[in-house]
């Protein structure tokens, strides 16, 4: 069963992705990191191989298709888009959340006693509706 060229590419660009990206090859199950068997594999060809044998270090990967390249270009520019854009959002919902503080401190300096209690009260009750 022949694999389509297309996949092939995109597997190529994938793995290219994980190793510019340093992901660590470990997988999660049930919260606990595990080590993958290729991770394995190759602390263990590390291990087994002294640092300066006259082997020749393996030949790198071929250098990625224009296509590819423009691929990988637009991922990046995604990733850190995506990354600017949860920061703003961030910022955003730290301002509204302080501005809404601050509105709620000034409507109870500014009431009277019983005005206070009755707000405070209102309040209490509608986060009780909002948890059941």
């Amino acid at each position: 069963m022949k694999k389509n060229p297309k996949f092939r590419e995109f597997l190529k660009l994938f793995r290219v992705c994980n190793s510019a990206l340093a992901v660590p090859k470990h997988q999660t199950v049930d919260g606990v990191a595990v080590q993958t068997m290729e991770a394995v594999e190759n602390d263990q060809t590390a291990v087994e191989k002294p640092e300066n044998s006259d082997v020749a270090p393996p030949v790198s990967q071929k250098p990625l298709s224009k296509s590819a390249q423009k691929k990988l270009l637009k991922q990046q520019r995604f990733e850190a888009k995506k990354a600017e854009k949860k920061a703003l959002m961030k910022e955003q919902k730290r301002k509204d959340a302080e501005r809404k503080r601050k509105e709620w401190e000034e409507n109870l300096a500014s009431a009277c006693e019983e005005e206070r209690l009755k707000l405070i009260e209102s309040r209490k009750s509608l986060r009780k509706e909002r948890m059941e």
